[in-house]
């Protein structure tokens, strides 16, 4: 059995939905996040961005891969720009630690 044509997929992503399995998704967002740590482009504003819209499809442990990561890449001043990119990864690790905590919240709720 065939997949989506490409023609298909490029018709979904301009509509706004991407195709897939929860883990190709989450594939997907863990490279655009290794590609643009430590970059000065357009991409350290999108990926967050992208990474937080899609926060549901992510399990704690892949949250905490990714705060680990920026963490690493602050620990090795790899953050891009310190005055540009930078401060937006760190909003980006408070952003994910937040949910984090949010989803402990609502654990404890229960």
């Amino acid at each position: 059995m065939r997949g989506p044509s490409t023609k298909d997929l490029f018709e979904s992503f301009r509509d706004g939905k991407i195709t897939g399995t929860r883990c190709d998704l989450v594939i997907l967002l863990f490279c655009g996040l290794d590609y643009a740590l430590g970059r000065q482009t357009y991409v350290t504003d999108v990926i967050p961005m992208l990474i937080l819209r899609n926060r549901k499809l992510l399990r704690d442990g892949d949250l905490y891969t990714m705060i680990q990561r920026i963490d690493e890449a602050e620990k090795h001043d790899n953050l891009g720009s310190p005055t540009i990119d930078a401060p937006g990864w760190r909003r980006f690790r408070d952003n994910l630690k937040a949910e984090l905590a949010d989803r402990e919240k609502k654990l404890g709720k229960k």
